[in-house]
């Protein structure tokens, strides 16, 4: 399986609703947390909040893990569900996430606001273009992952759904990049 989905986020009613969320409250600090020094990266843990989207949000998840073989996951502590938020100039620096010893740190992602130039998504070294509503899988404790940077006014803004998967789940998938 590629690491880019062969389907779309698909409900525009629900990313209407986060993009619009984003865009009102990224400075907001009881939603948002600048993530890095350059002060153009917000992040919001959505698991931390009831908000009028979030049983949608966790229902959606569940739907998009089966989608790509995945029927058995548990939650993601340390990130969970997030919308990250890159304004022009931002950009996520290449990492790795942590894991436990026999699960993976896999994270299913959705553009839902590509900038007009930057913001593309790199793993392992290699540059994968997306355009909006498209989504990949991320290895994120196995693979190294991060973005280039946003150019223009349109930021980009990530939907991330988080899960904790068996390793011999992932390695049965066979996903690449």
């Amino acid at each position: 399986m590629n690491a880019k989905l062969n389907f779309e986020f698909g409900d525009n009613e629900l990313k209407k609703e986060l993009v619009e969320f984003s865009l009102s409250n990224y400075f907001n600090e009881k939603y948002f947390q600048c993530n890095g020094p350059t002060k153009k990266r917000f992040f919001c843990q959505l698991s931390n909040f009831d908000l009028p989207f979030s049983e949608k949000i966790i229902q959606t998840r569940t739907d998009f893990y089966n989608r790509v073989g995945i029927k058995n996951f548990e939650e993601e502590n340390n990130y969970g569900i997030f919308l990250g938020l890159n304004l022009e100039g931002g950009f996520v620096v290449p990492h790795r996430d942590m894991n436990d010893l026999n699960r993976v740190h896999t994270r299913i992602n959705f553009l839902l606001s590509k900038p007009v130039k930057g913001g593309n998504i790199v793993i392992n070294n290699k540059k994968i273009e997306l355009q909006e509503n498209e989504g990949w899988i991320n290895l994120a404790s196995k693979w190294l992952h991060g973005s280039t940077p946003v150019e223009g006014s349109k930021p980009r803004i990530v939907l991330s759904y988080g899960a904790s998967v068996d390793k011999t789940i992932i390695n049965s998938l066979n996903i690449h990049i």
